[in-house]
């Protein structure tokens, strides 16, 4: 049951001042039960390029496109999605946007998924560091609660959507789809920092260090075991295991990093 509240001015009463009008207001109750409820999602801008939307119109879903700050799909007032091309979501990775975006999708959204569309084990710079992308996507599932989920193509993505949509704006209690206002952007440094700190066995203070010294994620990416280990707080082992971690392509049987 659904309760909606309709208003309307009475006729001034007899004797009553020229400008009063009576604000009469009638609680109905009403049942929503076989009413068809029209999908709607809001859209980035940026996402018209892509064969996602023409897929969700296919679908009956109403789009509205706007220029979002937060996520590139907002289904309702808790839940918003982020797309992502396999290619994006590596250099993403890199040059710390990922996690900057991430944070802001929680930040606003308490629901909040990345999706990442495409068949990534045959990209180059999946096979030359396996660990750094299953290492992004645990911390993104680990430290920031979003769920990641990955996809085919942009049909896939659309069907995805479209669930999402049906159940947060049909099943539960038709929830509303609200843009919300993106705070501001974490500067390079720290989306920098957040990247390291995703590393297996480095803290905040040992990742301050590390890009005190190289000046980059690419000039730690890059470093050798001897340059890693001149960092304070650095052991042998750990500084052996973080140029592995960057270097070695993924085999079948290996040890547990650290």
């Amino acid at each position: 049951m659904e309760y909606v509240v309709s208003c309307h001015r009475a006729e001034a009463p007899a004797g009553a001042p020229f400008h009063f009008k009576a604000l009469t207001c009638v609680v109905h109750r009403v049942s929503l039960e076989g009413l068809k409820i029209v999908l709607r999602i809001v859209v980035d801008e940026r996402e018209k390029g892509s064969e996602v939307p023409s897929f969700l119109r296919r679908m009956g879903v109403y789009l509205v496109f706007a220029q979002l700050g937060v996520g590139d799909y907002v289904i309702s007032e808790k839940c918003a999605v982020e797309r992502k091309e396999v290619r994006d979501f590596m250099s993403s990775i890199f040059s710390g946007r990922l996690f900057d975006q991430a944070g802001r999708l929680v930040e606003h959204y308490s629901r909040s998924a990345i999706v990442v569309e495409g068949d990534f084990r045959g990209l180059e710079s999946y096979l030359e560091k396996p660990r750094v992308f299953w290492g992004a996507v645990s911390s993104l599932i680990a430290d920031y609660g979003v769920s990641v989920v990955f996809t085919g193509n942009g049909e896939e993505t659309a069907m995805l959507l479209y669930g999402l949509a049906k159940r947060e704006q049909e099943e539960k209690a038709l929830r509303r789809v609200v843009v919300k206002k993106r705070l501001p952007k974490k500067s390079l440094r720290e989306q920098q920092l957040y990247v390291l700190q995703s590393l297996p066995g480095i803290g905040a203070t040992l990742a301050e260090r590390l890009l005190e010294k190289f000046g980059s994620l690419r000039g730690v990416f890059t470093a050798s075991p001897v340059e890693l280990r001149l960092v304070k707080g650095m052991t042998w082992e750990k500084a052996e295991e973080l140029h592995k971690l960057f270097n070695e392509k993924a085999g079948g049987d290996e040890e547990p990093l650290m």
